[in-house]
């Protein structure tokens, strides 16, 4: 008996999954999904423009991709073609990048912060004015105690 091995839970933007059902519902290449994309095609509107029953007249919905984009780009395929998996698994990538950049960034700035915060606590020296003394001003009850004390009642 053989067990199938659990593949990787890989988490897909929203932003692709509309691409996958339309490559699955056409039955389009990852080639002419892309070639879609770069064409600025909506992957909703992609009922109209496909061949029907009762509209004989159209073109297959993949080679009317393909003739799009070799009308605009003057090639019959991407340089590089990648597969919306492929696209979701670089963007997902790309975001865990940035949000590790940001957490060190905040640890970085944090740590700045805390190192001021020690500073600010820490009490200062007295601040002297022209005369080299202290700028705290003489109390007058410490005189009048001392002053008392040494007077006979």
């Amino acid at each position: 008996m053989m067990s199938k091995k659990k593949k990787k839970n890989t988490r897909i933007p929203h932003k692709f999954l509309p691409w996958i059902d339309v490559r699955k519902k056409y039955r389009l290449s990852h080639a002419q999904v892309q070639m879609a994309r770069e064409l600025g095609m909506s992957p909703k509107r992609f009922d109209r423009l496909a061949n029907t029953e009762h509209k004989p007249w159209k073109v297959p919905l993949p080679q009317f991709i393909e003739s799009l984009y070799e009308k605009k780009f003057g090639k019959t395929e991407p340089d590089h073609v990648q597969s919306i998996e492929e696209m979701a698994a670089e963007h997902m990538a790309r975001r865990e990048e940035r949000k590790a950049a940001k957490a060190a960034e905040e640890a970085a700035v944090d740590d700045t912060a805390d190192s001021t915060a020690e500073d600010a606590e820490q009490p200062s020296a007295p601040r002297s004015d022209a005369g080299g003394e202290p700028d705290v001003a003489p109390n007058a009850s410490l005189d009048t105690d001392a002053n008392e004390a040494s007077e006979p009642s």
